[in-house]
């Protein structure tokens, strides 16, 4: 008896769950990559700093049976490479990154975003990191707000990038 009950439940579990997920829409996917050029990112004590940038983005967006959003998660990646246009020294950032959107409750055009993994992990050569942005950090819709932080954030939560960037480069 015990096993038929323990059958049974899990019958209907497994009912729940695929009736559930054969109601919602499909999964719309996405991708992108880009690759840009930054003369003037940056002036570092009267030295511009140059940007060149390549990257890709990846995502998929999951929506209920009304079509309405419940989440999009978007994985990036990209190279950042910074030069000092007057010294030569040069910086490499890498960002490897998840994030998750996730409607305010009522909403189809709020979104809290929840950033995940290394934002900002920048090398120099002889100096090793010299910005460390990783972790967690979930932001409310308008991202003026940090709902949640953990890990180590010199820009997401402390905005010191610039003064870093500077600081390696000049």
């Amino acid at each position: 008896m015990k096993r038929r009950v323990v059958t049974l439940v899990s019958v209907a579990a497994c009912v729940l769950v695929f009736a559930s997920t054969a109601e919602a829409a499909r999964p719309f996917h996405f991708q992108d990559t880009n690759s840009e050029f930054d003369p003037h990112f940056a002036t570092c004590d009267g030295q511009d700093i140059s940007l060149f940038t390549t990257g890709r983005s990846f995502g998929t967006t999951f929506s209920d049976a009304n079509g309405d959003v419940v989440r999009t998660i978007v994985h990036n990646r990209f190279h950042d490479h910074f030069t000092n246009t007057v010294t030569g020294e040069k910086l490499l950032n890498r960002g490897t990154f998840q994030e998750t959107f996730i409607p305010v409750d009522g909403s189809q055009d709020l979104f809290t975003d929840t950033v995940v993994g290394h934002v900002f992990l920048a090398t120099q050569p002889g100096h090793g990191i010299v910005i460390h942005d990783s972790g967690r950090v979930i932001f409310n819709p308008d991202e003026t707000e940090i709902l949640f932080a953990a890990g180590h954030h010199a820009e997401l939560v402390d905005h010191q990038f610039e003064a870093l960037l500077c600081s390696a480069l000049t």
